[in-house]
């Protein structure tokens, strides 16, 4: 979700915000935005 629309959603609800203000909240409460590690690749090694 981005923050464009967090905004949206805090709107829809009646809450006006700027952008500046979410990306602020996130920041301040430790809360990131990282992408999820993709998954590991397989360890089997073929064995003559």
């Amino acid at each position: 979700m981005t923050l464009v629309e967090v905004q949206a959603r805090l709107i829809e609800r009646g809450t006006l915000v700027g952008i500046g203000t979410v990306h602020r909240f996130f920041v301040r409460h430790g809360i990131t935005r990282k992408k999820r590690p993709g998954t590991r690749s397989s360890k089997i090694v073929p064995t003559s």
